[in-house]
């Protein structure tokens, strides 16, 4: 009887160590799943992050041109318009001055 209840009892011993290597064996699989899947999400995010920072810097750098091209075309406008001025100004005083020289003949 008590040589039974000992063999009965040690393979129980035996099956609860098997189980519990399993177990161990599982849960080791189910990390390293679990890492792995962690790791493919990761690397995609910092793609789909680079793919969004490049796209953002590129529209960021053609915003940039627009500016710098108008503020020179806002430049160039000036410049034209102070050149009209100046001629027009020209203009009025070569006028009065013709104005004087035809008085002072009269």
């Amino acid at each position: 009887g008590e040589q039974t209840e000992a063999r009965i009892r040690d393979e129980l011993e035996r099956e609860s160590q098997k189980h519990a290597k399993e177990i161990e064996q599982l849960r080791g699989k189910m990390a390293d799943h679990v890492d792995k899947m962690k790791a493919q999400f990761l690397e995609k995010l910092n793609g789909e992050r680079e793919t969004f920072k490049k796209e953002k810097d590129e529209a960021e750098a053609k915003d940039q041109k627009r500016e710098e091209q108008l503020a020179k075309l806002a430049t160039q406008l000036k410049a034209l318009s102070e050149a009209a001025k100046k001629e027009r100004e020209e203009k009025i005083s070569l006028q009065e001055s013709m104005k004087v020289e035809i008085q002072k003949r009269q």
